[in-house]
């Protein structure tokens, strides 16, 4: 009989849509420093490897020269798990990226359940510049307030730009409020410190949110957009959460990306082979429907 092998410990990345999760995890696939991780992630779409640090790309695997792989899991927890279990070498430390809508102790009840995983640490992120905001959101208030109850390490997420009055009070917001959990910011990271620590700090799952509520819109067209029309209703919609997509500027031809959480709203040129707008909204119940939204910005086809 095959000896039993050792059980990694089962981290959870968690955070309110653009927190910054992402980025963190960037950071860990390039770390020299970091043990030998299998990070699960939604989409590749939204992680930006340098390409100099990869060893090798295959299919749904991308390995690292830092011995980090990462895998992605689309809607599939259990087989992205399966998969990295089952390699030849086991990673020392599986780390998942969370939904930025989903309860971070709740994916990390898994390692509970299998004998193959043994607990690791819950690390929710919050962002210093919407925080305050989020907490009194009557949307999203009770999501926001349950992912931080679940966390053993907060990480405060784009601290620096604030003036310093504005961190003080953001930090000590955090720390009153949710005082079992570590605190720092994402800038004093330390992966190989930060995932040692976690064998020792767990907490349980919170319970289910009773009155958190979200609705989703796919908008589609098949002509151009007046990306600035669009731009307009992103930067004063205070129903939007996040929306990414791509869209055919009208103005000049060009495919742009089009990246927004809350009011902050990012917009570039780039390759993709679409003929109008595809994108997703997510927003409170207030958010029109999408041939609604599409007519807004000056397309003439949608569909819900």
């Amino acid at each position: 009989m095959k000896p039993a092998r050792p059980a990694p410990p089962f981290s959870v990345v968690g955070g309110f849509l653009g927190a910054g999760k992402t980025t963190l995890l960037n950071r860990l696939l390039a770390d020299p420093q970091a043990p030998r991780c299998a990070v699960l992630v939604n989409d590749f779409g939204d992680i930006a490897v340098d390409q100099a640090l990869i060893q090798s790309h295959g299919g749904e695997t991308i390995a690292m020269q830092n011995g980090c792989i990462c895998c992605t899991i689309g809607d599939d927890l259990a087989r992205g798990i399966a998969t990295v279990l089952d390699l030849a070498a086991r990673p020392e430390h599986i780390v998942v990226e969370a939904s930025g809508v989903a309860h971070p102790g709740r994916v990390a009840e898994v390692a509970r359940i299998s004998p193959e995983l043994a607990p690791g640490g819950v690390f929710v992120l919050a962002d210093a510049g919407a925080i305050g905001e989020q907490l009194q959101d009557q949307w999203i208030a009770d999501t926001v307030d349950r992912q931080l109850q679940s966390a053993g390490h907060i990480l405060v997420s784009k601290l620096e730009p604030l003036p310093p009055h504005h961190q003080a009070g953001v930090i000590d917001l955090l720390s009153r409020r949710y005082p079992s959990a570590s605190l720092s910011t994402t800038a004093e990271v330390q992966w190989a410190h930060l995932l040692e620590q976690a064998r020792d700090r767990r907490r349980g799952a919170p319970p289910a949110a009773a009155h958190a509520r979200f609705v989703a819109r796919t908008l589609r067209s098949t002509a151009p957009v007046d990306v600035r029309k669009l731009a307009h209703w992103l930067e004063h919609s205070r129903d939007v959460y996040r929306m990414k997509g791509w869209a055919v500027d009208r103005a000049d031809g060009r495919v742009k990306l089009i990246q927004a959480v809350g009011r902050r709203l990012n917009i570039a040129p780039c390759e993709a082979d679409i003929e109008g707008l595809v994108a997703i909204v997510i927003g409170n119940p207030r958010l029109p429907a999408a041939a609604d939204i599409v007519r807004v910005i000056g397309a003439r086809e949608s569909a819900d």
